[in-house]
């Protein structure tokens, strides 16, 4: 500090050097959450591709698979054990259908979650970006501004994409269950 400078230009000084780091910070944090963004979405693209093989082993949306097993029901009708143990694959067929419903409302009132915290970090961001917008009224921080701004506005398409993993994810599993029981059962 010189000694010509006053009082509240040095207050002014620590203010922006304060702002400047707190801006530095939200910007490594952007940084990486739009890492973890890109490695989701590489993760969401082979899931994608393993549930394209799944589905198809399922017989695509004829359902045939399915078929199968009420086929099965109806062609062991004199054989006893061979009914018995067709009606027992369709009973777990119909819990898992019912385990699924129950998983896509969790998953629902998860995504719901989602936008609401998101809708506060994007509002919280935004007070931040104004706050440091007019605390430092440099040029140079001009372009890092918009930077942040620009990635916190493409934020809301990265969680959507976050949402849908989610639920292929979920939807893969509940697929790869009822592939494996019936499987081993027929």
């Amino acid at each position: 500090m010189t000694s010509n400078e006053t009082e509240e230009q040095r207050t002014n000084r620590q203010k922006r050097i304060k702002a400047l780091r707190f801006e530095r910070k939200i910007y490594n944090e952007v940084r990486c959450l739009m890492r973890q963004l890109r490695r989701s979405e590489r993760q969401r693209q082979q899931i994608e591709e393993d549930f394209a093989i799944i589905y198809a082993q399922f017989g695509g949306s004829d359902g045939a698979l399915l078929n199968q097993v009420v086929s099965l029901r109806f062609e062991c009708g004199l054989a006893r054990i061979e009914k018995h143990k067709a009606l027992e694959i369709e009973i777990k067929i119909r819990e898992e259908i019912e385990a699924l419903e129950k998983l896509l409302k969790r998953s629902e009132k998860r995504r719901q979650q989602y936008e609401e915290d998101f809708g506060v970090m994007y509002k919280r961001c935004g007070e931040f970006i104004e706050n440091v917008g007019s605390a430092s009224k440099q040029p140079q921080n001009g372009s890092v501004m918009n930077a942040i701004e620009n990635v916190l506005k493409n934020t809301e398409k990265w969680i959507d994409t976050i949402l849908l993993f989610h639920f292929l994810f979920s939807q893969t599993l509940s697929i790869c269950s009822y592939y494996r029981y019936i499987k081993n059962e027929l």
